[in-house]
Protein backbone atom coordinates (compact mmCIF):
# COMPACT_ATOMS: atom_id res chain seq x y z
CA UNK A 1 0.00 0.00 0.00
CA UNK A 2 2.66 2.47 0.13
CA UNK A 3 1.34 3.42 -3.95
CA UNK A 4 -1.36 4.44 -2.18
CA UNK A 5 0.18 6.66 0.20
CA UNK A 6 2.08 8.72 -2.73
CA UNK A 7 -1.24 9.57 -4.29
CA UNK A 8 -2.84 12.94 -3.64
CA UNK A 9 -5.64 12.86 -1.36
CA UNK A 10 -8.48 13.86 -4.29
CA UNK A 11 -6.93 10.54 -5.59
CA UNK A 12 -7.63 8.78 -2.74
CA UNK A 13 -10.81 9.68 -2.14
CA UNK A 14 -11.61 8.63 -5.75
CA UNK A 15 -9.82 5.10 -5.20
CA UNK A 16 -12.30 4.59 -2.06
CA UNK A 17 -15.12 5.64 -4.48
CA UNK A 18 -14.63 3.80 -7.61
CA UNK A 19 -14.61 -0.03 -5.35
CA UNK A 20 -18.22 -0.59 -6.80
CA UNK A 21 -19.24 -4.15 -6.78
CA UNK A 22 -21.17 -6.63 -8.08
CA UNK A 23 -23.32 -9.03 -5.72
CA UNK A 24 -24.07 -11.95 -7.90
CA UNK A 25 -26.61 -15.26 -6.12
CA UNK A 26 -27.71 -13.24 -3.10
CA UNK A 27 -28.86 -15.96 -1.39
CA UNK A 28 -28.11 -15.96 1.86
CA UNK A 29 -29.26 -17.45 4.83
CA UNK A 30 -30.49 -14.82 7.62
CA UNK A 31 -28.67 -15.18 10.43
CA UNK A 32 -29.07 -12.59 13.20
CA UNK A 33 -25.91 -11.43 15.58
CA UNK A 34 -25.76 -9.73 18.76
CA UNK A 35 -25.14 -6.09 18.87
CA UNK A 36 -22.57 -4.91 17.10
CA UNK A 37 -20.42 -1.40 16.79
CA UNK A 38 -19.43 -0.12 13.79
CA UNK A 39 -16.50 3.13 13.84
CA UNK A 40 -13.99 4.84 11.83
CA UNK A 41 -10.70 3.99 12.91
CA UNK A 42 -7.45 6.14 12.99
CA UNK A 43 -6.79 5.33 9.13
CA UNK A 44 -10.25 6.35 7.86
CA UNK A 45 -11.60 2.61 7.70
CA UNK A 46 -14.96 1.32 9.31
CA UNK A 47 -14.42 -0.76 12.12
CA UNK A 48 -16.66 -3.41 13.41
CA UNK A 49 -16.71 -4.58 16.45
CA UNK A 50 -19.18 -7.00 18.86
CA UNK A 51 -20.26 -4.71 21.18
CA UNK A 52 -19.52 -0.75 22.55
CA UNK A 53 -17.05 -2.18 25.12
CA UNK A 54 -14.80 -3.29 22.31
CA UNK A 55 -14.53 0.31 20.98
CA UNK A 56 -11.93 2.07 21.34
CA UNK A 57 -12.78 5.12 24.21
CA UNK A 58 -11.97 7.71 22.09
CA UNK A 59 -14.23 6.26 19.42
CA UNK A 60 -16.87 5.47 21.36
CA UNK A 61 -19.13 8.94 20.92
CA UNK A 62 -19.09 8.74 16.95
CA UNK A 63 -19.65 4.51 16.70
CA UNK A 64 -22.96 3.55 15.39
CA UNK A 65 -24.09 0.26 17.73
CA UNK A 66 -26.94 -2.14 16.68
CA UNK A 67 -28.56 -5.55 16.18
CA UNK A 68 -27.05 -6.55 12.48
CA UNK A 69 -27.15 -9.42 10.05
CA UNK A 70 -24.31 -10.48 9.13
CA UNK A 71 -25.15 -12.95 6.19
CA UNK A 72 -28.78 -11.75 4.76
CA UNK A 73 -29.98 -10.97 1.86
CA UNK A 74 -29.76 -7.59 0.35
CA UNK A 75 -33.03 -5.95 0.57
CA UNK A 76 -34.58 -4.50 -2.53
CA UNK A 77 -33.92 -0.69 -3.01
CA UNK A 78 -37.66 0.17 -3.01
CA UNK A 79 -37.65 -1.27 0.95
CA UNK A 80 -33.82 0.13 2.34
CA UNK A 81 -35.03 2.35 5.20
CA UNK A 82 -33.69 5.84 4.71
CA UNK A 83 -34.00 9.02 7.14
CA UNK A 84 -34.87 12.00 7.05
CA UNK A 85 -37.22 13.81 3.90
CA UNK A 86 -37.44 10.87 1.14
CA UNK A 87 -38.22 10.98 -2.18
CA UNK A 88 -39.59 9.00 -4.44
CA UNK A 89 -39.78 9.32 -8.19
CA UNK A 90 -40.57 7.15 -11.13
CA UNK A 91 -39.78 8.03 -14.67
CA UNK A 92 -38.16 7.12 -17.87
CA UNK A 93 -34.67 6.66 -19.50
CA UNK A 94 -33.25 5.88 -22.47
CA UNK A 95 -32.54 2.68 -20.76
CA UNK A 96 -35.91 1.56 -19.44
CA UNK A 97 -38.26 3.08 -16.67
CA UNK A 98 -36.03 3.90 -12.94
CA UNK A 99 -37.75 3.64 -9.38
CA UNK A 100 -35.80 5.65 -7.70
CA UNK A 101 -35.48 6.46 -3.78
CA UNK A 102 -33.09 9.04 -2.42
CA UNK A 103 -33.12 10.88 1.35
CA UNK A 104 -33.30 14.85 0.36
CA UNK A 105 -29.98 15.34 2.67
CA UNK A 106 -27.98 13.84 -0.27
CA UNK A 107 -29.01 16.15 -2.75
CA UNK A 108 -26.62 18.54 -1.28
CA UNK A 109 -23.55 16.50 -1.95
CA UNK A 110 -23.37 16.70 -5.48
CA UNK A 111 -24.30 19.21 -8.45
CA UNK A 112 -27.32 17.68 -9.83
CA UNK A 113 -29.88 15.92 -8.03
CA UNK A 114 -30.06 12.04 -8.17
CA UNK A 115 -32.97 11.64 -10.70
CA UNK A 116 -31.02 13.82 -12.87
CA UNK A 117 -27.86 11.91 -12.74
CA UNK A 118 -29.49 8.93 -12.88
CA UNK A 119 -31.16 10.13 -16.08
CA UNK A 120 -27.32 11.56 -17.56
CA UNK A 121 -25.48 7.92 -16.55
CA UNK A 122 -28.32 6.40 -19.15
CA UNK A 123 -28.20 8.76 -21.61
CA UNK A 124 -24.49 8.06 -21.87
CA UNK A 125 -24.36 4.75 -21.75
CA UNK A 126 -27.00 4.58 -24.53
CA UNK A 127 -25.18 6.40 -26.65
CA UNK A 128 -22.25 3.83 -25.74
CA UNK A 129 -24.67 0.99 -27.01
CA UNK A 130 -24.90 2.52 -30.52
CA UNK A 131 -21.77 3.01 -31.63
CA UNK A 132 -20.03 0.31 -33.95
CA UNK A 133 -19.60 -3.21 -32.72
CA UNK A 134 -22.76 -3.93 -30.07
CA UNK A 135 -25.23 -6.32 -30.71
CA UNK A 136 -29.27 -4.90 -30.96
CA UNK A 137 -29.75 -7.11 -27.62
CA UNK A 138 -27.95 -4.31 -25.74
CA UNK A 139 -28.90 -1.40 -28.42
CA UNK A 140 -32.07 -2.01 -28.12
CA UNK A 141 -31.78 -2.33 -23.97
CA UNK A 142 -34.74 -1.79 -21.48
CA UNK A 143 -35.72 -2.98 -18.31
CA UNK A 144 -37.40 -1.40 -15.33
CA UNK A 145 -34.53 -0.53 -12.77
CA UNK A 146 -34.55 -0.31 -8.73
CA UNK A 147 -32.30 2.52 -7.73
CA UNK A 148 -31.71 4.02 -4.11
CA UNK A 149 -29.33 6.40 -2.63
CA UNK A 150 -28.24 5.75 1.10
CA UNK A 151 -26.33 8.52 3.47
CA UNK A 152 -23.26 7.43 5.29
CA UNK A 153 -25.47 5.76 7.98
CA UNK A 154 -26.42 3.17 6.13
CA UNK A 155 -28.96 0.68 8.08
CA UNK A 156 -27.11 -2.23 9.70
CA UNK A 157 -30.46 -3.96 10.49
CA UNK A 158 -30.80 -3.85 6.55
CA UNK A 159 -27.67 -4.37 4.71
CA UNK A 160 -24.77 -7.09 4.97
CA UNK A 161 -22.24 -6.09 7.25
CA UNK A 162 -19.52 -6.58 4.91
CA UNK A 163 -20.59 -3.70 2.81
CA UNK A 164 -21.32 -1.88 6.03
CA UNK A 165 -17.78 -1.74 6.20
CA UNK A 166 -15.60 -2.45 3.17
CA UNK A 167 -16.70 1.67 2.02
CA UNK A 168 -17.81 0.55 -1.26
CA UNK A 169 -20.07 3.24 -2.34
CA UNK A 170 -22.34 1.43 -4.97
CA UNK A 171 -23.45 -2.12 -5.11
CA UNK A 172 -25.46 -3.97 -8.22
CA UNK A 173 -27.51 -6.96 -7.65
CA UNK A 174 -28.68 -8.24 -11.23
CA UNK A 175 -30.23 -7.79 -12.97
CA UNK A 176 -31.40 -4.17 -11.95
CA UNK A 177 -30.75 -3.10 -8.52
CA UNK A 178 -28.57 -0.69 -7.83
CA UNK A 179 -27.48 1.02 -4.44
CA UNK A 180 -25.51 4.23 -3.84
CA UNK A 181 -24.19 5.15 -0.83
CA UNK A 182 -24.03 9.15 -1.64
CA UNK A 183 -21.51 10.37 0.76
CA UNK A 184 -18.82 7.83 0.17
CA UNK A 185 -19.10 9.31 -3.17
CA UNK A 186 -18.15 12.79 -2.48
CA UNK A 187 -15.88 12.47 1.15
CA UNK A 188 -14.81 8.72 0.90
CA UNK A 189 -15.50 6.55 3.73
CA UNK A 190 -16.78 8.23 6.92
CA UNK A 191 -16.15 11.42 6.42
CA UNK A 192 -19.03 12.81 6.13
CA UNK A 193 -18.76 15.61 8.28
CA UNK A 194 -15.13 16.84 7.12
CA UNK A 195 -15.73 18.79 4.87
CA UNK A 196 -12.18 19.43 3.79
CA UNK A 197 -11.70 16.21 2.73
CA UNK A 198 -15.22 15.97 0.00
CA UNK A 199 -14.60 16.45 -3.38
CA UNK A 200 -15.99 19.47 -5.14
CA UNK A 201 -19.86 19.55 -6.72
CA UNK A 202 -18.37 19.04 -10.16
CA UNK A 203 -16.05 16.05 -9.26
CA UNK A 204 -19.06 14.30 -7.34
CA UNK A 205 -20.99 14.36 -9.99
CA UNK A 206 -18.48 13.49 -12.44
CA UNK A 207 -17.70 10.27 -9.81
CA UNK A 208 -20.95 9.63 -9.69
CA UNK A 209 -21.83 9.53 -13.05
CA UNK A 210 -18.95 6.98 -13.20
CA UNK A 211 -20.11 4.63 -10.33
CA UNK A 212 -23.81 4.68 -12.28
CA UNK A 213 -22.11 3.60 -15.34
CA UNK A 214 -19.87 0.87 -13.94
CA UNK A 215 -22.92 -0.48 -12.11
CA UNK A 216 -24.83 -0.58 -15.38
CA UNK A 217 -21.77 -2.77 -17.13
CA UNK A 218 -22.65 -5.32 -14.93
CA UNK A 219 -26.14 -5.56 -15.54
CA UNK A 220 -25.05 -5.10 -19.64
CA UNK A 221 -22.71 -8.12 -18.72
CA UNK A 222 -25.20 -10.03 -17.11
CA UNK A 223 -27.58 -9.74 -19.93
CA UNK A 224 -24.60 -10.81 -22.45
CA UNK A 225 -23.68 -13.88 -20.17
CA UNK A 226 -27.66 -14.73 -20.58
CA UNK A 227 -28.17 -14.55 -16.85
CA UNK A 228 -25.29 -15.71 -15.88
CA UNK A 229 -22.91 -14.22 -13.32
CA UNK A 230 -19.10 -14.44 -13.88
CA UNK A 231 -16.68 -14.42 -11.39
CA UNK A 232 -14.72 -11.30 -9.28
CA UNK A 233 -12.17 -10.36 -12.06
CA UNK A 234 -13.97 -11.01 -14.70
CA UNK A 235 -17.01 -8.77 -13.60
CA UNK A 236 -15.13 -6.64 -12.23
CA UNK A 237 -12.37 -6.21 -15.98
CA UNK A 238 -16.25 -5.83 -17.81
CA UNK A 239 -18.11 -3.16 -15.44
CA UNK A 240 -14.62 -0.97 -15.52
CA UNK A 241 -14.07 -1.59 -19.29
CA UNK A 242 -17.12 -0.06 -19.60
CA UNK A 243 -17.12 2.93 -17.97
CA UNK A 244 -14.11 3.71 -19.50
CA UNK A 245 -16.02 3.25 -23.47
CA UNK A 246 -19.03 4.93 -21.91
CA UNK A 247 -17.54 7.47 -20.13
CA UNK A 248 -16.46 9.00 -23.89
CA UNK A 249 -20.20 9.88 -24.18
CA UNK A 250 -20.45 11.80 -21.30
CA UNK A 251 -20.61 15.45 -21.25
CA UNK A 252 -19.19 15.24 -17.43
CA UNK A 253 -16.81 13.14 -17.45
CA UNK A 254 -13.23 13.22 -18.51
CA UNK A 255 -13.18 9.94 -20.81
CA UNK A 256 -9.27 10.98 -20.49
CA UNK A 257 -9.07 11.15 -16.83
CA UNK A 258 -10.74 7.82 -16.50
CA UNK A 259 -8.55 5.27 -18.43
CA UNK A 260 -5.21 7.46 -16.83
CA UNK A 261 -6.92 6.53 -13.61
CA UNK A 262 -7.13 2.84 -14.55
CA UNK A 263 -3.87 3.22 -16.28
CA UNK A 264 -2.69 4.00 -13.07
CA UNK A 265 -4.18 1.39 -11.51
CA UNK A 266 -2.84 -1.27 -13.84
CA UNK A 267 0.50 -0.14 -13.55
CA UNK A 268 0.58 -0.45 -9.70
CA UNK A 269 -0.83 -3.35 -10.25
CA UNK A 270 2.00 -5.20 -12.35
CA UNK A 271 4.39 -3.51 -11.18
CA UNK A 272 3.61 -5.60 -7.60
CA UNK A 273 3.25 -8.72 -9.13
CA UNK A 274 3.76 -8.98 -13.27
CA UNK A 275 3.12 -12.70 -14.02
CA UNK A 276 0.48 -13.80 -11.42
CA UNK A 277 -2.52 -12.37 -10.63
CA UNK A 278 -4.88 -12.65 -7.50
CA UNK A 279 -8.27 -10.26 -7.65
CA UNK A 280 -8.89 -9.09 -4.36
CA UNK A 281 -11.25 -6.16 -5.03
CA UNK A 282 -8.43 -3.30 -4.76
CA UNK A 283 -8.62 -0.54 -7.32
CA UNK A 284 -5.31 -2.04 -8.88
CA UNK A 285 -7.28 -4.95 -9.11
CA UNK A 286 -9.96 -3.58 -10.91
CA UNK A 287 -7.27 -1.18 -13.43
CA UNK A 288 -5.39 -4.35 -13.78
CA UNK A 289 -8.46 -6.40 -14.65
CA UNK A 290 -9.98 -3.69 -17.07
CA UNK A 291 -6.99 -3.60 -18.83
CA UNK A 292 -7.87 -7.59 -20.34
CA UNK A 293 -10.48 -6.06 -22.03
CA UNK A 294 -8.89 -3.09 -23.79
CA UNK A 295 -6.63 -5.61 -24.78
CA UNK A 296 -9.41 -7.27 -26.80
CA UNK A 297 -11.03 -4.22 -27.48
CA UNK A 298 -7.95 -3.03 -29.10
CA UNK A 299 -7.11 -6.08 -31.30
CA UNK A 300 -10.27 -6.97 -31.96
CA UNK A 301 -12.64 -4.49 -31.88
CA UNK A 302 -16.03 -4.13 -29.52
CA UNK A 303 -17.67 -6.58 -32.25
CA UNK A 304 -15.19 -9.28 -31.52
CA UNK A 305 -15.42 -8.97 -27.76
CA UNK A 306 -19.25 -9.34 -28.61
CA UNK A 307 -18.53 -12.44 -30.25
CA UNK A 308 -16.41 -13.66 -27.13
CA UNK A 309 -19.46 -12.98 -24.96
CA UNK A 310 -21.17 -15.30 -27.39
CA UNK A 311 -18.76 -18.12 -26.93
CA UNK A 312 -18.64 -17.82 -23.16
CA UNK A 313 -23.16 -17.65 -23.01
CA UNK A 314 -23.07 -21.45 -25.31
CA UNK A 315 -19.73 -22.66 -23.66
CA UNK A 316 -19.67 -21.27 -20.31
CA UNK A 317 -16.11 -20.56 -20.67
CA UNK A 318 -14.70 -17.53 -18.87
CA UNK A 319 -12.83 -14.35 -20.87
CA UNK A 320 -9.42 -16.57 -20.68
CA UNK A 321 -10.47 -19.66 -21.67
CA UNK A 322 -13.00 -18.29 -24.38
CA UNK A 323 -9.91 -15.91 -25.87
CA UNK A 324 -7.46 -18.80 -26.42
CA UNK A 325 -10.09 -20.70 -27.46
CA UNK A 326 -11.23 -17.95 -30.64
CA UNK A 327 -8.06 -16.22 -30.73
CA UNK A 328 -5.28 -18.35 -29.38
CA UNK A 329 -4.32 -15.76 -26.77
CA UNK A 330 -3.52 -17.85 -23.59
CA UNK A 331 -3.77 -16.24 -20.18
CA UNK A 332 -0.23 -15.57 -20.01
CA UNK A 333 -0.20 -13.69 -23.85
CA UNK A 334 -2.88 -11.69 -22.60
CA UNK A 335 -1.04 -10.95 -19.42
CA UNK A 336 1.61 -9.85 -21.43
CA UNK A 337 -0.24 -7.52 -23.88
CA UNK A 338 -2.14 -5.86 -20.48
CA UNK A 339 1.45 -5.18 -19.14
CA UNK A 340 2.49 -3.72 -22.18
CA UNK A 341 -0.61 -1.10 -22.14
CA UNK A 342 -0.05 0.68 -19.69
CA UNK A 343 3.50 1.21 -20.00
Amino acid sequence: MAALRKINLRLNLKLQALICTVLVSVNYAHAKDKAICVYQGQDGQLVMTPGINQVPVKYRKQARCGEAIRNQELVDPSQVNLSGTVRNESFSTSLGRVNLRWQRDSEATFGRTPNRAVIAAMRSVSRALQTPGFPDSLRNFSQEWNIVFMGEKVPLEQIPISLVTNCHPGWMVPPNKVYVVAERVSAGCGNESNSSKRLSEQESDALLERILIHEVGHALEYQLLGHQSPHSLQAEGFASWFEQYASRESAAVSSREVEGFYKQMAAESFKASPDHFNFSGSPYDYGRASMYFKVIEKRYGVGGLMDLYKMMRTEAGDVFISANKRWSLNPAQLNLAAKELVK
